[in-house]
């Protein structure tokens, strides 16, 4: 009867699900103790000895609970000890550190565990659960000394839950470092200026950054809805160009370069197409990158970079935006309401403190900031 309790797929299915929802540890701790027909328990992870133990789940009796396991009391550490590693124990009556044959359950029980449940005495089925390296969980289960004691048949499948206890920390380790280098990811992929779109092989968004999403809204790049849309082109023959090196791509081609126009006199976007690497090998997507820029309209912080690095003045980045989307020096000096003679002057400076040969070349060094 307890072997089918315990190896019920909804418990054991309630250890993964908590790895990846930490919520989820109290429902199935509680489905653990009531499959031991424990009224109360406790489950903790530490991640190594120098840390303090993390309580996942407890389970109560009475209002009260044995706070076994859970961290020093009058300078006794009731913690297992790391060189009872793979002890298990059976019907003790107090803590584990102690162990069974050293305990003696009237007066051990009044000075170390009376103070703390309030209970009164308890058998205790317990466990150290190692992890990797240093880590371990602790597990106890807990009935008041009237019920009966806990059998072999019990410390047996505990031995069979915590293997999958174990299983379900060490995943739960893995999603949260995964969770956070994501995390990181995704920030510095925001904080670019260029846009960066992941997609399928169809086209599908997987990921747009913020510089993606302002080039949308600013016209020529399409995203529909952002993760879970399409990218493309308002125009439709750019628009199956980029589809058409998207599929290269994400297939194993090279991809390559699309041109993506604007309303109005604006310059182009211009979208790069690469194969991009999954970092699961067995996953059947196939995914590609579009790096999107926009070639006429540096940034201000490439004015700031382009002035740190060459000495430019203020009014020689000024004028970069102008300069690199082809506007006249007429044009440029009118909008800013100064003399042509000025403008050719500051153009002229540019290309000598940057040691650009021509815009063309200094075009390619502004992107090369970007």
């Amino acid at each position: 009867m307890l072997i089918s309790r315990v190896q019920d797929p909804s418990l054991i299915a309630g250890f993964y699900e908590a790895a990846a929802d930490p919520a989820r540890w109290e429902p199935t701790w509680a489905a653990v103790c009531s499959a031991f027909e424990a009224p109360s328990g406790l489950l903790f992870h530490q991640p190594n000895l120098e840390t303090a133990p993390l309580v996942l789940a407890s389970m109560n009796w009475s209002g009260h609970t044995p706070v076994l396991y859970a961290g020093p009391h009058e300078g006794t550490c009731l913690l297992p000890r790391p060189a009872a590693i793979d002890t298990r124990y059976r019907s003790i009556v107090g803590q584990e550190a102690l162990g069974p044959d050293d305990f003696q359950p009237v007066d051990a029980f009044d000075a170390l565990c009376g103070p703390l449940s309030g209970a009164g005495a308890f058998h205790v089925l317990g466990a150290n659960v190692p992890l990797s390296g240093t880590a371990r969980a602790g597990v106890g289960l807990h009935r008041p000394i009237h019920e009966p004691a806990f059998s072999e048949n019990e410390r047996a499948a505990l031995d069979g839950v915590s293997r999958h206890l174990a299983a379900a920390l060490r995943l739960s380790v893995q999603l949260v470092a995964e969770r956070q280098a994501s995390a990181v990811r995704g920030a510095a992929l925001h904080g670019l200026r260029h846009g960066v779109v992941v997609v399928d092989a169809d086209g599908t968004i997987m990921f747009s950054n913020d510089a993606a999403a302002y080039m949308a809204g600013d016209g020529g790049l399409v995203l529909e809805d952002n993760e879970g849309g399409h990218v493309g082109c308002e125009q439709a023959d750019e628009a199956a160009h980029l589809a058409a090196l998207i599929r290269d791509a994400a297939g194993g081609g090279e991809g390559g370069c699309a041109r993506i126009t604007r309303s109005g006199r604006r310059a182009l976007l211009a979208a790069v197409v690469s194969p991009l690497e999954s970092d699961d090998s067995a996953s059947e997507r196939k995914l590609a990158l579009v790096s999107v820029r926009d070639l006429g309209d540096p940034s201000d912080a490439t004015h700031t970079h382009l002035m740190d690095l060459f000495g430019l003045t203020a009014a020689e980045a000024g004028i970069l935006p102008q300069l690199l989307a082809g506007d006249s020096a007429a044009l440029i000096a009118q909008s800013r309401g100064v003399q042509v003679a000025t403008i050719r002057t500051q153009a002229a400076r540019v290309l000598a403190k940057t040691g650009a040969s021509n815009l063309r070349a200094l075009a390619s060094m502004v992107a090369a900031l970007g």
